[in-house]
């Protein structure tokens, strides 16, 4: 990694507000790199991480070079967003999971030109220690099943797997507006599957 990269963790609530938008345009551009992946507009990005400014135990981690922000993790305890994906709680549950013991990495996005350099697993190592600091036992992320092959999907579940992830076959249906292969924007319904990583 750059030495020149500066990792820091941004949890202050002031803090966060002036830097949410950024982090709200980042997942719009991400996303949009992918056929068959959430096309979501400015506002309903806002609407979601506003969910970030408001919870306490919230954190954006963000890579900087320089002026530009080149990397963000997000993490929130996972009770606050789990009614967003069904019936999942149930489903941790079965696993005797206490979800209120469970942190969640909302994003995990590196600008293209930065990827491969270790950066996304120098983001998750903060949130990992935030997460312990604060009593939680485990974490949690959820990656898309993607209805074709890409590299990306693929360079996502190689480093889960390299940073020790389990996958435990849970799975959700979420339905959101969705990048088509030609560029337009339709409603699907997705699975999204979760792993699982003590800390």
């Amino acid at each position: 990694m750059n030495l020149d990269v500066r990792l820091k963790i941004v949890s202050d609530k002031k803090q966060l507000e002036s830097i949410i938008d950024y982090c709200g345009a980042m997942r719009i551009v991400f996303f949009r790199e992918l056929p068959y992946c959430y096309a979501g507009s400015f506002e309903q990005e806002k609407e979601y991480l506003s969910i970030y400014i408001r919870e306490k135990l919230s954190i954006v981690v963000v890579a900087e070079l320089g002026s530009d922000i080149i990397g963000i993790a997000t993490g929130i305890p996972f009770f606050t967003l789990a009614h967003y994906f069904g019936d999942i709680q149930k489903q941790y549950e079965t696993f005797n999971i206490d979800i209120n013991k469970v942190f969640y990495i909302g994003e995990l996005i590196v600008k293209p030109e930065h990827r491969g350099k270790g950066l996304a697993s120098k983001l998750l190592s903060l949130i990992y220690s935030f997460a312990q600091e604060h009593g939680f036992t485990k974490i949690s992320v959820c990656t898309g099943v993607q209805p074709i092959e890409n590299v990306h999907s693929q360079s996502i579940e190689k480093l889960l797997n390299k940073e020790g992830w389990i996958d435990q076959n849970l799975v959700s249906i979420s339905e959101f507006p969705t990048v088509q292969i030609d560029g337009s924007i339709a409603s699907e319904n997705h699975q999204l599957k979760f792993w699982i990583r003590d800390i």
